[in-house]
């Protein structure tokens, strides 16, 4: 586990996440892979599933892709995994299954300014509600910190 943690956020990959409060609630994953093909990988705490946010995520992720110039995307669950199939196919994804996997293909377009536009839009507007959930975090923390009476006060 120790290894893969170390090699997430190397060069070969795009980690997207969703946070609520400073805490990960789901991540989506993008490997590239020779030629122009990545692998995805998306997981969502089980509280937080069925709200739309994989679909958010993998929508980031294929984005992510075709402004990158990768024409598909690869993703292999286990055949009993029927969220990530519905995912899949929600992305029009093409879905095989043997020997107990399932492997889903999806389609990506070929990138366009919009799309160069939209993936800078999200990624700027995700960094700013990151730095604003910080800042009321530590204006939470401050906040608690000047109502605790003074010891021997």
């Amino acid at each position: 586990m120790t290894t893969y943690a170390g090699r997430a956020l190397g060069p070969d990959a795009v980690v997207h996440g969703f946070l609520v409060e400073g805490v990960m609630r789901g991540a989506a994953e993008l490997r590239l892979m020779p030629g122009r093909t990545g692998e995805v990988a998306v997981t969502v705490e089980d509280a937080w599933r069925l709200t739309g946010i994989g679909s958010a995520l993998f929508g980031r992720l294929l984005l992510t892709a075709r402004n990158r110039g990768l024409t598909g995307l690869v993703m292999t669950c286990l055949s009993s995994n029927r969220g990530m199939q519905r995912l899949a196919a929600r992305f029009e994804g093409t879905i095989t299954t043997a020997s107990g996997d399932s492997c889903a293909t999806v389609t990506a377009r070929p990138a366009t300014p919009l799309s160069l536009w939209r993936e800078v839009v999200a990624d700027s507007a995700a960094a700013t509600a990151s730095i604003i959930d910080r800042q009321i975090g530590l204006l939470r923390e401050g906040a608690a910190t000047v109502r605790r009476p003074l010891a021997g006060g």
